[in-house]
């Protein structure tokens, strides 16, 4: 018996290790084939500066793959050659957040509802020349309301997302999305 074990062992080591290197490879490759990212699918959603709001996720209408029907969203798309983008948002009861995306789909920066004041998320898009331009033009006694994010991109999608706890908030956490202010500023 032994021995029949010892004779086919090399080739249940061999079978074992073959069947991790193509797992690996395929968990390794498969971002790379993938037809779309999530950025890539949000990006093909918006089409102008202004904010899009996201049909709300359910089993027949997918923004994202795998997307929680109980987030609502809203983007905007910028351009920061263009200038700064400002970002007013009004944040929900429950769970919000930013995420700023790059045309790629990769995460640059991401805020949550805590960041806000009084439950309005005021944030700025700059590049590191708009920032310095910003700031020379601070006034000395008083520190700006608005959060300044230098970004390390200068074209992108930003999206803002809140929770509807309960199905009857869904109607208020989506007007409330549809309040959101998405402005290029002229440069300073």
């Amino acid at each position: 018996m032994t021995g029949i074990l010892l004779r086919y062992a090399p080739f249940a080591a061999a079978a074992v290790l073959l069947a991790v290197a193509v797992h690996i490879l395929t968990v390794l490759t498969l971002p790379a084939l993938a037809v779309r990212t999530a950025g890539q699918l949000v990006a093909l959603r918006t089409e102008g500066p202004g904010p899009a709001l996201f049909p709300r996720s359910g089993p027949d209408a997918m923004v994202t793959p795998f997307a929680d029907p109980a987030m609502l969203a809203v983007a905007c798309r910028f351009d920061l050659a263009d200038g700064p983008l400002r970002i007013r948002a009004q944040m929900g009861d429950a769970f919000s957040s930013l995420v700023v995306l790059s045309a790629s789909g990769a995460v640059v920066h991401g805020l949550s509802d805590k960041a806000a004041t009084r439950r309005l998320l005021d944030v700025v898009l700059v590049t590191e020349q708009q920032l310095r331009a910003l700031e020379s033009q601070d006034p000395e006694d008083r520190v700006p309301q608005e959060i300044r994010l230098r970004m390390p991109i200068a074209q992108g999608v930003a999206v803002v997302r809140s929770l509807a706890a309960r199905r009857s908030d869904a109607p208020a956490v989506a007007e409330g999305l549809r309040r959101t202010q998405c402005a290029t500023l002229a440069e300073p």
